[in-house]
């Protein structure tokens, strides 16, 4: 006998703005700039069954992704003044960019139990591919 599978998905996307204060950590200078970001969402209604709380879902899985990226992510915006880039705003650049591979990962323990881990939150090590640390131009 041969089964066949067959359902709906829905995918949602939201956009959305912040207004980010930063405090330059080498001058002092307090600017500001503004965030933007897409939350992506989606949910399956297998067999059609479920369509509308599966449109609804995908749809609050976009709004949850939008104020999370809103919130932990940045841009690497310098101060007006002495063109200095924040460790801060270095960070939540990285979490944007790097976010599919700062996903949280289950592992399987030696004993059998699974665990949850998390890579480092930097991507890369201190020092390396650090934007600051370029030469001027």
């Amino acid at each position: 006998m041969v089964h066949f599978y067959f359902g709906k998905r829905f995918e949602s996307a939201r956009a959305g703005v912040r207004l980010v204060g930063v405090q330059c950590d080498k001058c002092g200078r307090k600017y500001f700039y503004q965030l933007a970001r897409v939350g992506t969402g989606s949910a399956d209604a297998p067999y059609y069954l479920g369509r509308s709380a599966a449109a609804i879902s995908s749809q609050e899985q976009s709004q949850h992704d939008l104020e999370k990226r809103l919130t932990d992510e940045a841009e690497l915006v310098p101060c007006p003044k002495c063109n200095w880039i924040n460790d801060e705003l270095v960070r939540g650049y990285r979490r944007g960019r790097f976010r599919r591979f700062l996903a949280t990962r289950a592992n399987r323990r030696e004993d059998g139990e699974s665990r949850v881990t998390s890579p480092h939150p930097d991507p890369l090590p201190e020092g390396e591919g650090d934007l600051r640390t370029r030469p001027e131009t």
